[in-house]
């Protein structure tokens, strides 16, 4: 075989071999299985959990990671829940949710520079995660949900606008992975909704959803 054919062959091998790879099936990528997991009261979903940010989009170096603190609590009605406290600074815990206790009369609005402890909290909470140099003039929780394994809050807030954004936190097991995890997932309504930071590197579930994971 000279060696004008010799290349010829070769090239022909290659394109052969290219279609054949362009005709292997690829699966797509399968989505965990999350299941309930252990029973609120057990003591196991006490604990840190923690996300670690793998991009450079880090909200201004405040959102390189978030680790939270879940301790599970018993209502005064003996319903059983959990609260989440951010470990930003581990020797000062703030409490994230619930962000406030339904005080008797209801929920009421809080200056944006009250000085309260309550107050306090919020403000670190909503500036971890605000990516605009926008600060509401008041706000006032709206809607606190608590169910077994999963809790949510509604904050509605005034910066000119009223605005309501909403943090939802979910107990699992991640069978797939053979976890546990605490699902924190961030919503706004509105002009609420650009100026939140959301997961720079998303996963099945989407940007608005941190799978932060036991330790």
């Amino acid at each position: 075989m000279n060696c004008f054919k010799r290349m010829t062959f070769a090239l022909l091998m290659v394109a052969v071999a290219i279609m054949s790879a362009s005709c292997v099936d690829v699966d797509p990528p399968v989505n965990d299985v999350y299941e309930p997991g252990p029973e609120l009261g057990s003591g196991e979903w006490n604990g840190i959990y923690k996300w670690v940010n793998p991009t450079n989009k880090t909200n201004n170096g405040k959102c390189t990671e978030i680790v939270f603190e879940v301790k599970e609590v018993e209502l005064g009605d003996g319903e059983l829940s959990f609260e989440v406290y951010d470990l930003s600074n581990p020797s000062s815990p703030r409490r994230m949710f619930p962000i406030e206790l339904e005080p008797e009369g209801g929920y009421q609005w809080h200056d944006w520079n009250e000085n309260s402890v309550i107050a306090d909290n919020y403000r670190f909470n909503a500036g971890k995660f605000n990516t605009t140099s926008i600060t509401p003039s008041k706000w006032k929780v709206k809607l606190l949900v608590r169910d077994g394994h999963t809790g949510s809050c509604i904050v509605e807030s005034k910066a000119g606008l009223t605005v309501k954004t909403e943090n939802s936190f979910k107990l699992r097991y991640n069978s797939s992975k053979g976890r546990m995890e605490l699902a924190f997932t961030m919503d706004g309504s509105g002009v609420a909704s650009w100026g939140l930071f959301y997961n720079p590197a998303p996963g099945a579930e989407g940007k608005k959803v941190f799978p932060l994971v036991k330790q």
